[in-house]
C-alpha cells in the first residue's frame, strides 16, 4: 500500500512539475484562462476499495482551480463552497468567448463566481455511475458541499455523511437513530432528479431500486459485442 501510494503520489508531482515548465515557457499565462481539473479521483485504499466510479470523496471529488487573464481584473482569488462539476467547464469557456450557452447544456458558467458576483452555480450537485464493473455498484449521490447522500440504485444501500465533520466519510450517519428523517429529504430531491429518467429509478415521490440501467443509446444491442477504442 506505501509503495503504491509512493507512486501515486510521485506522478501527481511529476504533474505538477511539467505545468511549472509550461508556465514559465508562456511567461505565466498571464493573457490565459487557465483551468485544472480531473476527471475522476482514485480511492487508492480509502474504505479498502480502488480505482475510479465510486461515491465516495477520493473517487469523486477532484481537483478544480481557474485563473483569469490579468486583464480581466478579477479578484485575486475566490473560493467557492458550492458543489462544481467538471459539466461547467464548456459552459464557462463560453461565457468567457462571449458565446451563448446552450438551453440544453446542464452545466453552468463559473465567471461569476470568479468575478465575485456569486457564491456558487447551483444547490445541489448530482453524480451517479452505472456500475461498470459491477451491477451492484451503480450509484447515485447528492451533496451540497457540506453533506452528501449517497444511494445504490440496485441493492437500495444508503450512506449520509457530513462532509464539514467528517471529510474522510468514516461515519455513516444513514446508521444512527433518526437516519430516517434525516435522509428523508435528500431521498425526495434525488427522486425528484430522477424521476423523468427512463430507467424508473424513481416517481418523483420515492426511490426504487433494482430497474435495469443497460446501455439506452437507439440501437443499441445488449447482445452485441463491442469494441472500445
Amino acid at each position: 500500500m506505501r509503495c503504491g501510494r509512493a507512486a501515486y503520489y510521485g506522478m501527481i508531482n511529476f504533474i505538477d512539475d511539467q505545468l511549472g515548465r509550461l508556465i514559465q515557457f508562456t511567461g505565466g499565462l498571464d493573457n490565459c484562462l487557465v483551468i485544472f481539473t480531473s476527471d475522476h479521483g482514485e480511492m487508492l485504499g480509502d474504505h479498502n476499495l480502488f480505482r475510479k466510479t465510486w461515491p465516495y470523496e477520493a473517487s469523486a471529488r477532484v481537483p478544480f482551480f481557474m485563473r483569469a487573464p490579468k486583464n480581466w481584473d478579477y479578484p485575486a482569488e475566490v473560493v467557492c463552497q458550492s458543489p462544481v462539476g467538471i459539466q461547467d467547464i464548456m459552459p464557462t469557456i463560453l461565457a468567457a468567448a462571449g458565446i451563448d450557452i446552450p438551453d440544453t447544456c446542464t452545466g453552468k458558467s463559473l465567471l461569476p463566481v470568479m468575478q465575485g458576483d456569486a457564491t456558487g452555480v447551483r444547490e445541489f450537485l448530482h453524480g451517479e455511475h452505472a456500475g461498470c464493473y459491477a451491477r451492484d455498484h451503480g450509484n447515485h449521490y447528492l451533496t451540497d458541499g457540506y453533506c452528501k447522500y449517497i444511494w445504490y440504485s440496485q441493492t437500495g444501500r444508503e450512506h449520509l455523511f457530513d462532509l464539514d465533520q467528517d471529510p474522510q466519510e468514516m461515519r455513516d450517519l444513514s446508521r444512527t437513530p433518526d437516519a430516517d428523517t434525516r435522509m428523508e429529504p435528500w431521498r425526495v430531491r434525488l427522486s425528484a432528479i430522477l424521476q423523468d429518467r427512463p430507467e424508473g429509478f424513481a416517481d418523483g415521490t420515492r426511490l426504487i431500486a433494482g430497474q435495469p440501467h443497460d446501455a439506452l443509446l437507439p440501437g443499441y444491442d445488449p447482445a452485441a459485442t463491442y469494441s472500445y477504442l
